[in-house]
């Protein structure tokens, strides 16, 4: 974290404002009168006005002849305090003097505030002063004349011989009535020998609240400022190269190959580089930039894209706040809007307009460039320019905040907890040089319920890897994936890990060299454990053969496999499906009922039944066998206003594959006394007429 704190030396001017502190400081130093003199340092909020001043008592501390009062006017907590808080400065500066005689110039200096404020319009209690324990000092006030007293403190502060410089910091920070006290005090006592006053405010705003019964503020500012400066607004250079430093630091050490320097320079340019005026603005921007950095994590995001996010973060909140709940309108791609009469498309239009417009004043240009830069999809709004859902795809590799999948990432500063944070992707691509490293990692994202996270965005990363990395994949997460019980949540899921384990199988065959892609996929049918998902990917190879068959729908197009490597395939998955059979694995398989019914059409319908007499003879084959014929259904009845859903087994379907007498008599057989709860049911399914067709 950057401290928002000024400067104290030069050695920090990162501004360059040195050489003009000095030159102040050198006007004060030769400075030689019998009255006061007041200089007003100016300028905006944040324009680094404390540094500044620093920095002139930097080059007056040089100086052996110059007593420094720093008078905070934050100090004092009512009008009774204020002038009590200047006269004790000036009380402790003269005791840096060393003269052993202070005591009794201290009593002149209360004498003389005393008096000077029964005469000021200013409406403050005296009795505070009691709280200056004095020996001898009863007669609050003094006699003598306030003219004769005042000449007596003027004559002490000659006597000194030095520079009494009082600076009063943050004015602009004040509220009206505080900032009418400041300036009515430094009239009070602006007319002391060798006393210099060093004002520090934004013109502007100290003006507006120092406005009363028509007299403009500006114009009695004028009467008490002698010498103004105004700090010169910074090179926008040096401000760049400040901000570019923090930039550089906050994403060191990270990898060169998600930063595009082309990306970058768009965003500066777009708008990014108008929101950063001071250094301050700086500062609070790098500040927060590293800390959400650190929520969130360097893997997590694109660089370009949370440097633009944070940017709207910071500077626009309510853009920021707006954008959060309206994902579509900036991460749909034409065809979700795309309609005749383009309705939808105007209310995107509308929408996108009216987060533009809650921009802080200025700003509405600049944020709307960042946007623009950062979501591809708005130019669609007001162009004719077009995105498809392929290029979602690219982005989401990216981990561009204009991904449907990556946007929540950016809006929430943390990784849902059903998203899968990037730097565990990137162990599972680090993996792919090892099997059962890969295939460790893939466990246990599938105990954490995320394997399907894994899968989806795996063919995004193909073309990263080379053939072994692919076999490598392609082995672990076909054996993981085999017996995992992940149902599909309806008709159109296809995010089952079951169906993107075999379609990401397929991806991968795409990318293997024509000549070597038979091979590839025999070594893959030796190695793996896997039955059922290479079943069904051969059975999308023979869709992918017939869809040619059919017609190419591009002349160059050829199917992956010909008919004949076809041909070879349905032998190699036969030969699993028996291997599995013999080794008494088959059963045990979720998708045992698919694969016997690949086997009967493949081979014959006597194969699988002799396969299923063999099975039943034991209490596990019958039970495992029955297991794959119960199916859920939905019952209403009349008199009920809500659905039930109920366990059947239907014994039409069981025929093709086993005796349906022989199972009777098995069934009839079986000692329930030592079944579990789900085995009991199966029985009870089976022989319960009411239960099954």
């Amino acid at each position: 974290m950057i401290p928002d704190n000024p400067i104290l030396t030069k050695d920090k001017d990162l501004l360059r404002r040195y050489p003009l502190a000095s030159g102040v400081a050198g006007e004060i130093k030769r400075y030689q009168g019998d009255e006061s003199l007041v200089i007003g340092i100016e300028g905006e909020w944040g324009s680094g006005k404390t540094s500044f001043i620093n920095l002139v008592l930097e080059g007056l501390r040089e100086a052996d002849d110059v007593l420094i009062i720093e008078f905070n006017p934050w100090n004092f907590s009512n009008q009774d305090e204020i002038v009590k808080d200047l006269f004790n400065s000036l009380i402790d500066a003269l005791k840096q003097t060393g003269r052993k005689k202070w005591k009794k110039h201290i009593k002149k200096i209360i004498n003389y505030s005393l008096k000077l404020l029964k005469h000021s319009d200013i409406t403050i209690s005296f009795f505070g002063f009691l709280k200056w324990k004095l020996g001898g000092f009863h007669d609050l006030g003094g006699d003598d004349p306030l003219e004769m007293q005042k000449q007596e403190v003027n004559s002490l502060l000659k006597k000194i011989g030095k520079q009494i410089v009082i600076v009063v910091d943050d004015i602009d920070r004040l509220d009206s009535q505080e900032t009418k006290l400041i300036f009515k005090l430094v009239k009070m006592t602006a007319n002391f020998a060798n006393t210099i006053f060093l004002l520090a405010y934004d013109r502007g705003k100290v003006g507006k609240r120092m406005n009363e019964k028509g007299i403009k503020g500006e114009e009695y500012m004028k009467k008490i400022i002698q010498v103004s400066f105004t700090l010169p607004k910074p090179e926008s250079q040096d401000l760049f190269e400040i901000l570019f430093d923090g930039i550089n630091a906050t994403f060191l050490g990270l990898d060169k190959k998600t930063w595009d320097d082309v990306r970058r320079g768009n965003l500066f340019h777009s708008g990014f580089k108008k929101l950063f005026p001071t250094i301050r603005d700086i500062r609070r921007y790098i500040n927060s930039l590293q800390l959400d950095l650190k929520i969130i994590g360097k893997e997590e995001v694109n660089p370009i894209d949370f440097l633009g996010v944070e940017a709207i973060r910071v500077f626009a909140p309510e853009v920021y706040l707006a954008m959060t709940g309206e994902k579509e309108v900036f991460t749909a791609v034409d065809n979700r809007y795309v309609t005749d009469d383009n309705r939808e498309l105007d209310a995107r239009r509308q929408i996108h307009e009216q987060i533009i417009k809650k921009s802080p004043e200025g700003l509405a240009d600049a944020i709307g460039g960042i946007i623009q830069q950062l979501f591809p999809q708005v130019k669609v709004l007001d162009s004719d320019v077009h995105y498809s859902s392929d290029q979602q795809q690219e982005w989401r590799r990216q981990l561009r905040v204009c991904s449907e999948d990556i946007f929540d990432k950016y809006f929430a500063l943390s990784v849902p907890s059903t998203v899968l944070s990037e730097k565990r992707f990137n162990d599972v691509l680090n993996a792919t040089d090892s099997v059962s490293v890969l295939a460790k990692i893939l466990e246990k994202l599938q105990k954490e319920d995320k394997l399907r996270l894994a899968l989806w965005r795996l063919p995004d990363y193909l073309d990263n890897l080379n053939d072994q990395q692919r076999e490598n994949l392609f082995l672990s997460v076909f054996d993981i994936a085999e017996d995992v019980k992940d149902y599909k949540h309806g008709a159109f899921d296809l995010q089952d890990i079951g169906t993107q384990a075999w379609g990401l199988g397929y991806q991968i065959l795409k990318r293997v060299k024509k000549e070597k892609r038979m091979n590839f996929l025999t070594q893959i049918f030796h190695s793996s454990q896997s039955v059922s998902l290479l079943v069904l990917l051969v059975l999308a190879l023979i869709q992918d053969m017939r869809k040619h068959e059919w017609g190419p729908l591009e002349p160059e197009e050829e199917p992956l496999f010909a008919k004949d490597k076809i041909d070879e395939l349905n032998k190699l998955c036969v030969r699993k499906i028996k291997h599995a059979a013999e080794n008494g694995s088959l059963a045990g398989k979720q998708n045992f009922l698919f694969l016997l019914d690949q086997w009967k059409k493949w081979v014959s319908e006597e194969a699988v039944k002799n396969y299923v007499d063999e099975l039943i003879k034991t209490d596990k084959g019958l039970l495992d066998f029955l297991r794959c014929f119960v199916s859920e259904t939905t019952v209403h009845d009349m008199d009920d206003y809500s659905s039930k859903n109920i366990l059947k087994i239907n014994k039409e379907s069981i025929k093709p594959f086993g005796d349906i007498d022989e199972l009777n008599r098995r069934v009839s057989q079986i000692d329930e006394s030592g079944l579990d709860q789900d085995e009991a049911e199966i029985i009870n399914l089976y022989k319960n007429r009411q239960r099954f067709d």
